[in-house]
């Protein structure tokens, strides 16, 4: 996978080993960030279109992003692993967030300091198990510190899907969008 910087004419091209998944800019738009299914997600100097630090996962890395603030990336990994990375260093701020089934969505507050992940908890090992035919779907939201990586909370569950997570500029309101696939 391949992204390119076109700014206004083709300047970079920033690669990894397999297919870019998701990619973003820093709020202060020096840095780009990309998710791969290499199992990694990178940090790209914008101006210099030097690679930064590596963010390594034990599998495909769904999605990456920076917080508001621009001192926190968070990635996500299909074997249900959120990390919280220091983008300066390149290393894990907190011990992983770790969920015992594939993350959906997540999401890390404006400050940087809480982080929300959802996903579906009745999925383990990462093969649907349902105990009766033709179950719906249970949906989960957790809240984190991210700093020491502890649940603020117990899980909402709830039995149905969770399709969004969307978090207020202020960082005081979740909204959780529930249905069923």
């Amino acid at each position: 996978g391949a992204i390119l910087n076109y700014s206004p004419r083709l300047t970079q091209v920033w690669s990894h080993e397999s297919a870019i998944n998701h990619a973003a800019f820093s709020p202060d738009g020096l840095w780009a960030l990309t998710a791969s299914r290499d199992w990694t997600a990178r940090l790209w100097n914008v101006v210099t279109g030097q690679p930064g630090p590596v963010l390594g996962h034990d599998t495909n890395v769904s999605k990456a992003v920076f917080s508001a603030d621009g001192r926190r990336v968070l990635t996500a990994s299909d074997d249900g692993i959120v990390g919280v990375w220091n983008p300066a260093t390149g290393k894990l701020a907190c011990p992983p967030l770790e969920h015992r089934y594939r993350v959906t969505h997540a999401l890390i507050s404006p400050d940087g300091r809480r982080v929300f992940t959802a996903g579906d908890p009745a999925e383990t090992n990462f093969v649907p198990v349902k105990f009766e035919p033709h179950s719906d779907p249970e949906g989960e939201v957790r809240i984190w510190d991210a700093a020491t990586g502890r649940q603020l909370r117990p899980p909402f569950r709830q039995k149905k899907s969770v399709f969004s997570l969307a978090l207020s500029l202020d960082g005081q309101w979740l909204a959780v969008s529930l249905g069923q696939s």
